[in-house]
């Protein structure tokens, strides 16, 4: 009797010995060739502008160029795909690629445009990562003075044009640069008139030289003015 119950009780824990074998080998069955995913590393490392200016101002070739840097060190990258979160009618160019681009004009104004830009990475098993970025895109200053031509004897207005955020600048100061007696008017602000030389002058050209001060204190800028003299 006691022999019999012995052998039960060895028996039933071989079986149950067998069972979580069998069961540990099992799960290490269905896991064992699977492996974690790392999702792609996205992060945008640069944003610029230029503004191409050529005999006239056209705020809208005001070029953006936004980069990023995407890798996966377990796979590849399978799509890239940027996109604007925010308000502002733009489109991008190149949006499939690490580098996008896109126009932006700047406003008339002091006020804050903001672009809020996203990048969307997907790897080669569906793992996603994105990044964003907040760009104020009126936080530009660009001033350009267009070639003037007048009569001889005849009252001069030459105008600055500004594009972008006016408060960055602290004053203006006009001046002549040529070798012309002339008398300069509302010589501290962005517009600036004079009497063009008579007639009976030789003088073909004037030019004059503006002085622009900024808020921050950084360095003066020095843009040129020319106009030209008809008979």
């Amino acid at each position: 009797m006691f022999l019999n119950k012995l052998k039960n009780v060895v028996g039933l824990v071989t079986l149950i010995k067998m069972s979580f074998l069998l069961l540990v080998l099992s799960i290490s069955g269905c896991g064992g060739n699977s492996t974690k995913n790392a999702p792609p590393t996205v992060q945008i490392v640069d944003v610029d502008s230029s503004t191409p200016i050529a005999g006239t101002v056209n705020p809208s070739n005001r070029m953006f160029i936004v980069e990023a840097d995407i890798s996966d060190v377990d796979g590849s990258i399978s799509s890239i795909n940027w996109s604007i979160l925010s308000d502002q009618d733009i489109e991008l160019i190149d949006y499939t690629t690490e580098t996008v681009q896109f126009n932006a004009p700047l406003i008339d104004s002091d006020e804050i445009d903001l672009l809020v830009l996203e990048i969307e990475a997907t790897d080669n098993r569906g793992s996603k990562t994105t990044d964003t970025v907040e760009i104020d895109l009126n936080d530009d200053l660009i001033i350009f003075i267009p070639l003037t031509s007048a009569e001889k004897g005849e009252e001069v207005v030459i105008n600055a044009l500004i594009f972008g955020r006016k408060s960055k600048i602290s004053g203006f100061n006009w001046a002549v640069s040529s070798n012309v007696e002339i008398t300069l008017f509302d010589t501290n602000t962005d517009t600036v008139s004079f009497l063009a030389p008579n007639t009976s002058s030789a003088v073909s050209e004037v030019s004059l030289t503006l002085e622009v001060s900024f808020m921050d204190g950084s360095e003066n800028q020095i843009f040129n003015a020319f106009v030209d003299l008809l008979d």
